[in-house]
């Protein structure tokens, strides 16, 4: 190199951005099976533009991805009547779609449900049952002062203060609460979270082998529990991010990433306890009803 050169040196940064599911609005063709078969996605986002000299503004915008195209999509209202027209576009070095799913409990190709939807259900249905146990809690504290016979005068309730009643039959008590719905309540959440707790481990109970060849093929792993098989989605999916970012700067490898699997369980008892073990070592819950629940469980799995 001579003395005095300048050398410029570019680097290509690639990143990845989250997309929401409910932003996905459709692709092409409805029936691809993969993303070497997509040709089309259309994403709805938000982008911040200025505002003024002092201020931002988001606008939301489609963006329609293609093989080696991107356009953007902005409302404009002309007349008093909005459409859609094409805002910018441009070309990418990629002969593919960049874009990557994750999933969860897969249904098909773009097409999932929430692993844990069950357990969001019970979370919402222990709020509403914790509420209310709350304001029964509210009113039975509170005693009611019943009186009964005590003339048609007023009355002075206190210390240093004496009632009397001409008839024989006059009474003068608090009355409370019997407690046995503030007991139905309570057990009534208890049961709610233990059903919580089971739907959470039930992910981490190892399923059964496949009975045939072609099942066995098809899922390509034997023996692992539901949410094993997601983190290999969440490692497969991660390598083929890291592909299209090789392939971005002309490289042949994007390179491999490891997710920690190792974990599962032989039955819903015995995950049921791993966590309890687990919440009681990070302090969330005490040892003493770690160690309760987990004999009351093997009880409970003897007897099945």
């Amino acid at each position: 190199m001579r003395s005095g050169a300048v050398v410029v040196v570019l680097f290509t940064i690639g990143y990845f951005v989250q997309v929401h599911v409910q932003n996905i609005l459709g692709w092409l063709p409805k029936n691809a099976t993969s993303l070497e078969g997509l040709t089309q996605l259309r994403l709805l986002e938000s982008v911040s533009e200025p505002d003024g000299d002092f201020d931002t503004k988001e606008i939301e915008q489609v963006r329609v991805l293609g093989r080696g195209t991107w356009q953007t999509w902005r409302q404009r209202e002309t007349a008093g009547k909005k459409d859609w027209v094409l805002h910018e576009e441009g070309a990418t070095t990629l002969k593919r779609i960049a874009f990557v799913p994750v999933y969860g409990k897969r249904l098909g190709y773009m097409q999932a449900t929430p692993p844990l939807l069950e357990l969001a259900h019970s979370n919402v249905e222990h709020w509403q049952s914790k509420s209310d146990q709350q304001n029964i809690l509210h009113v039975a504290r509170v005693p009611i002062l019943f009186a009964k016979m005590l003339g048609e005068g007023g009355i002075t309730v206190g210390a240093g203060s004496a009632v009397k009643s001409e008839s024989p039959e006059g009474d003068l008590k608090f009355v409370e609460h019997g407690g046995k719905a503030i007991e139905a309540g309570r057990l009534s959440i208890l049961d709610l979270e233990d059903r919580m707790r089971q739907a959470g481990a039930e992910l981490l109970v190892i399923k059964p082998g496949n009975v045939t060849e072609s099942q066995t093929l098809a899922d390509n792993e034997q023996g692992a529990c539901a949410l094993q098989k997601i983190a290999g989605n969440v490692e497969d999916a991660a390598d083929q991010a890291l592909q299209l970012m090789a392939e971005w700067v002309n490289e042949a490898e994007g390179g491999h990433i490891t997710i920690f699997k190792d974990f599962g369980a032989a039955s819903l008892a015995e995950a049921s306890a791993e966590l309890l073990f687990k919440s009681a070592a990070s302090g969330k819950i005490s040892g003493e009803f770690d160690q309760g629940y987990t004999r009351m469980s093997a009880y409970r799995h003897q007897l099945i």
